[in-house]
């Protein structure tokens, strides 16, 4: 198996699984043979379920810690992390999702990027990002999507 950096569009949706299958389907146009892609939505339940799919945009724009100020305003914590996955042959088009529900925080932590910082995955009292590579790449949303894309495939 190889992995390549393709440029593909991106289309706008609040779905993540629309976003996921129409990539899906343009890197599989773009290389010419199977292939497997992925994309992450994150929702804050204070910002009625935003950023969403538009979490990379988003963070570069406005950040988390506005959400913060709003999460105590609110009273809600309470956020989700999903990484849609799919696969595509050409014929055959699989699609998965992995979820982990958590809190944010304040930030925290040395490793990792984006919502690592901010996110605590329940059962946890730390973010991602304190909690280290070994056990992020075992709990997360990604890592859970990846090991339902196995089953299926």
């Amino acid at each position: 198996m190889t992995s390549m950096a393709v440029e593909i569009p991106e289309i706008q949706s609040l779905s993540l699984e629309e976003i996921v299958r129409a990539k899906v389907r343009a890197a599989f146009d773009a290389v010419g043979g199977p292939v497997i892609i992925e994309d992450v939505s994150f929702e804050i339940a204070a910002l009625k379920g935003m950023p969403g799919p538009f979490v990379k945009w988003w963070a570069k724009t406005a950040g988390y810690e506005p959400a913060l100020v709003v999460c105590e305003s609110v009273g809600d914590w309470s956020a989700k992390a999903t990484c849609g996955a799919a696969y595509f042959d050409g014929e055959r088009l699989e699609y998965v999702e992995g979820i982990v529900t958590g809190r944010l925080s304040a930030r925290a932590g040395e490793e990792g990027f984006g919502f690592d910082f901010y996110f605590v995955p329940d059962g946890f009292d730390r973010t991602f990002a304190q909690l280290g590579l070994d056990v992020k790449n075992r709990i997360s949303h990604r890592a859970l999507a990846m090991r339902l894309l196995n089953e299926r495939l």
